[in-house]
């Protein structure tokens, strides 16, 4: 999981207990990570993303996003976002050589 992933997750936590009290924002990431960690059996299970090379992990219970990539055989997680700021026109994950 990439800084900026951690960051959302931060984020997403900090939404969630203002809004509706730790124990929810508890039960959301707890909730986010574990279906987060199916990728690593299964990681073709996100739809392919508008980015090259990317695909994303949509969240039903919660309007979340993950966009992902598999890189050498791993799951690197670059964003995890609520979807109405998922979407933009530029590409936010540059593919890097």
């Amino acid at each position: 999981m990439t800084d900026k992933a951690e960051s959302d997750l931060q984020a997403i936590h900090e939404h969630y207990a203002s809004h509706s009290g730790i124990k929810a924002a508890n039960d959301v990431i707890f909730r986010t990570v574990e279906r987060l960690e199916q990728l690593t059996m299964f990681s073709e299970i996100g739809r392919p993303s508008q980015f090259r090379g990317k695909r994303e992990l949509v969240f039903v219970r919660h309007p979340i996003i993950a966009t992902y990539q598999i890189k050498n055989n791993q799951v690197q997680i670059l964003r995890i976002q609520h979807q109405r700021t998922a979407r933009g026109s530029d590409d936010p994950y540059p593919t890097r050589t």
